[in-house]
């Protein structure tokens, strides 16, 4: 909490306010990057050591296939704002399309990626709906 508080400060006073959104997430993601190996070290220590190879290979897989999705979310972004003017319908566009479509793309690039992780979840979401 105080890297996202001390990160958020020193955004508010140098980033430009068109951009402070984006700089807010960077501090939300860099709090919990700090959370993370934090709880890592202390999770080691208590449990005698964790499944760094694999953890750190599904983690890799993982964020391979989250760059398929971003960038057709950011296609969609692009060609929106090319085509619409900004407003509700274009905002909504990208929402749905954009979400929806970077969303199947992620799952389709885990599967593909064999992050098992995500096909699990999958599964039990199928399972959970009768399918």
């Amino acid at each position: 909490m105080v890297v996202n508080v001390a990160t958020n400060l020193i955004a508010l006073a140098i980033v430009p306010t068109h951009d402070l959104v984006a700089a807010l997430g960077l501090g939300f993601g860099l709090a919990n990057l700090a959370g993370s190996v934090i709880a890592w070290r202390i999770l080691s220590q208590r449990l005698g050591g964790l499944e760094g190879k694999q953890i750190r290979s599904s983690l890799l897989r993982m964020h391979a296939a989250a760059v398929p999705g971003g960038l057709l979310a950011l296609v969609v972004v692009a060609v929106s704002g090319s085509v619409l003017p900004p407003g509700k319908l274009s905002a909504t566009l990208v929402l749905v399309v954009g979400g929806a479509g970077g969303l199947l793309t992620y799952v389709v690039s885990a599967r593909a990626l064999q992050a098992t992780e995500v096909t699990g979840i999958i599964a039990l979401v199928r399972s959970r709906l009768g399918k």
